[in-house]
């Protein structure tokens, strides 16, 4: 077997610094991996270590490292939920507007301010809000893929510490899991920070339909602006429910709905990505937003993951997906840059060995 070794002789006109193979690993690294934004969606892939009833499971995955469709001027139009082998089986559209036109007394129906962004580097969206009455958001029907019960969903990002609009006592929710068209009566599976405390929360429905009720864990605001893991688990039964929430696998001890309490039926939902609900509630005598609700309880933050299974996974199946998600470095990070390092190592040794 041939080995290359680097000449170091000083004086040496000649002199290569690097072996012959350097050149081809730099090729590899510019065919994309200083680019990680760029790598296809492939969760059965990038998690070999979920079980067969794991994979089974999957309902979709979001990953904003792909399928992402933005306008000529940057907003987001829509972004693409896939199976475990990449494949589409969801597209979530944008839906909303830019809230209400006071002065015309009107709703802004264009898309123009841009409220969800793509960050292609980093591989996430951006959601942000330029009044309280903005209700832009990422919608699809999810019909047939569940059938109803438990529901796990995990997703990676955070919520902002910013408030511009000082809209303090409203939940801010990343994504709703819920029935029909809703309204602030119903609630469904979903994740909220609660703004006035920064309490991680969720909005859930009475059994009779009428009303519902926020329940609450855990301040989340030194979480604020850092990227986290969160894992919520909704399990439903005939007359009640249970939810549980982790972030970066500690307990949030979220309250789990009282008896009586169910969720919205998950047979045929329909999923809300930056938002509870649309539209912003009216007041019908008016025709303007009513001062009560204020607003689409729109969230302000990035997500760079969305990870949806049916029923409850097994602790092993939990750290394998939670191990990928904490993984997946953060550009300019020194874990990418180690990932990086590693590959060419590879790279190199491979090339060698086959001399």
């Amino acid at each position: 077997m041939n080995t290359e070794t680097l000449d170091t002789t000083a004086g040496t006109a000649g002199r290569r610094m690097f072996p012959k193979t350097f050149p081809s690993a730099v090729g590899l690294l510019a065919a994309g991996l200083l680019a990680p934004s760029l790598a296809s969606a492939q969760l059965f892939s990038d998690v070999p270590g979920l079980s067969t009833a794991g994979q089974n499971a999957l309902v979709t995955h979001f990953d904003a490292r792909v399928g992402v469709s933005v306008n000529g001027t940057g907003g987001v139009t829509a972004w693409e939920g896939r199976d475990g082998n990449g494949n589409v089986v969801v597209t979530a559209n944008r839906s909303g507007n830019n809230g209400f036109n006071t002065a015309n007394n009107v709703q802004d129906e264009s898309d123009s301010n841009n409220n969800i962004t793509h960050n292609a580097s980093k591989g996430s969206l951006t959601f942000t809000e330029n009044n309280v009455y903005e209700t832009a958001h990422l919608y699809t029907e999810m019909d047939g893929l569940l059938s109803g019960g438990a529901v796990t969903i995990f997703w990676k990002g955070f919520y902002s510490g910013s408030n511009p609009q000082g809209n303090g006592t409203l939940g801010r929710y990343a994504y709703n899991l819920t029935a029909g068209e809703i309204d602030e009566l119903n609630g469904g599976m979903n994740h909220q920070r609660r703004n006035a405390a920064e309490n991680v929360g969720g909005f859930f429905s009475l059994a009779d339909g009428t009303s519902g009720e926020t329940e609450l864990g855990d301040s989340i605001s030194d979480q604020n602006d850092v990227s986290t893991v969160y894992r919520s688990v909704y399990d439903m039964g005939a007359t009640s429910a249970t939810v549980d929430f982790f972030g970066n696998g500690t307990d949030l001890n979220i309250s789990s709905p009282g008896n009586g309490t169910i969720f919205g039926s998950t047979a045929q939902p329909n999923l809300y990505i930056g938002t509870f609900s649309f539209p912003v509630w009216y007041d019908t005598a008016s025709n303007q937003p009513s001062a009560s609700t204020n607003g689409g309880f729109s969230f302000i933050g990035e997500m760079e993951q969305l990870i949806i299974f049916e029923g409850t996974l097994s602790p092993s199946d939990i750290s394998a997906v939670e191990s990928y998600l904490s993984a997946i470095p953060e550009p300019g990070s020194a874990g990418l840059w180690i990932s990086i390092a590693a590959v060419v190592w590879t790279a190199l040794g491979r090339r060698r060995l086959a001399k």
